[in-house]
């Protein structure tokens, strides 16, 4: 009898280092040491490169498509901005002083978002 009780504890020794076994495997099984790939979305900085004013004082209103943070950079002191900086879609207004003389005016204004540079010219 007692030959008996120590073949039943072996058995059940075996049995537990199988599940335990199996176990381990299924876990590794279903872990992936892969790193997960990141969708990459390009970066989209859209805008009219060309506005046309008259020569009275006058406000534009353009569009900003774009999936990024941005900023206008703006030296003409006869046109005003608002906003300056947005993020994603968008619009800003072009304002420009009335035009005292003859002589038609042109500038550029630029845009830039993430590693992307747009320029607007302004007539």
């Amino acid at each position: 009898m007692k030959f008996l009780c120590v073949e039943e504890s072996l058995l059940m020794k075996s049995i537990n280092r199988v599940f335990s076994f199996l176990f381990f495997v299924l876990l590794f099984a279903c872990s992936t040491s892969e790193p997960t790939a990141e969708e990459v979305i390009p970066e989209s900085l859209i805008v009219s490169s060309f506005v046309l004013f008259s020569a009275t004082e006058e406000t534009r209103s353009i569009n900003i498509s774009s999936n990024l943070d941005w900023r206008i950079n703006n030296s003409l002191d006869w046109v005003t901005i608002s906003p300056t900086a947005g993020s994603n879609n968008g619009a800003i207004n072009l304002t420009v002083t009335s035009n005292p003389t003859s002589t038609q005016r042109e500038g550029v204004i630029s845009l830039t978002g993430g590693s992307l540079s747009r320029t607007i010219q302004i007539r």
